[in-house]
């Protein structure tokens, strides 16, 4: 079995935020078990998945206004306090939206995972989730967390005519799935932060801003980790 550990990296309010829990989707209700939920394909795809739920409450509203839209936090209906509101919820440049309407979206989160072998991360929308919020879509990801260490965002494209975001404590905001050179489970550990990884962390951390396409760095840094261990 393939270790992977995390480390929750929040400064603040660390104890809101609960731990990556394995993903067993929910029992069929069908009494002769022939709903879909039974069916084996579907229970093996979700073998060695994690959900990771949300720490607050979010409401955010499209607002119409002459010549366009605004975004608007709906309270009391958010739990974020309102002078931290913008810079938790970062709303991206409109020039990077697919249409007009669908609203790009990130929110920070403090979840770091890492490994002392190749295995990647992969980042996915939360299907099957119990949330009532279905207008929404994560903006799915992979990468390699033994080359790369950088803290997960929850970053989602909301389509804004199918009314207001809504995100609850508790609700699922993605699904993760560790991948390695075999086919095999992995067991996901919580870890302290150590030195090592917060130098790890300031070797990337901005590296978007100063430099495009940093994907070309992965086997650069892969090599710098030759001879340093971070899980305990």
């Amino acid at each position: 079995m393939a270790k992977v550990a995390w480390v929750n990296i929040a400064e603040k309010a660390a104890f809101a935020y609960s731990a990556p829990q394995k993903f067993i989707p929910p029992k069929d209700r069908n009494g002769l078990s022939k709903g879909f939920l039974s069916c084996p394909a579907l229970r093996h795809y979700f073998d060695n998945t994690y959900m990771v739920c949300s720490a607050f409450t979010l409401r955010l509203r499209r607002v119409d206004e002459q010549g366009g839209f605004t975004i608007r936090p709906v309270y009391p209906f958010t739990s974020i306090a309102p002078n931290r509101i913008a810079k938790f919820v970062k709303i991206q440049p409109r020039n990077t939206w697919r249409k007009p309407e669908r609203v790009v979206l990130q929110i920070p989160t403090p979840y770091l995972f890492f490994a002392d072998e190749p295995i990647e991360v992969e980042q996915m929308h939360p299907s099957l989730g119990e949330t009532d919020s279905l207008n929404w879509n994560l903006i799915p990801g992979r990468f390699d967390i033994y080359a790369w260490q950088r803290v997960l965002n929850f970053a989602l494209e909301w389509d804004t005519l199918r009314g207001d975001f809504v995100l609850r404590v508790g609700d699922p905001m993605y699904f993760l799935r560790f991948h390695g050179e075999q086919q095999e489970k992995h067991d996901l550990t919580e870890q302290a932060m150590s030195n090592q990884l917060r130098e790890r962390l300031r070797l990337f951390r901005g590296i978007a801003s100063v430099r495009r396409g940093s994907f070309g760095l992965i086997a650069d840094a892969s090599k710098a980790r030759e001879h340093v261990t971070l899980m305990e």
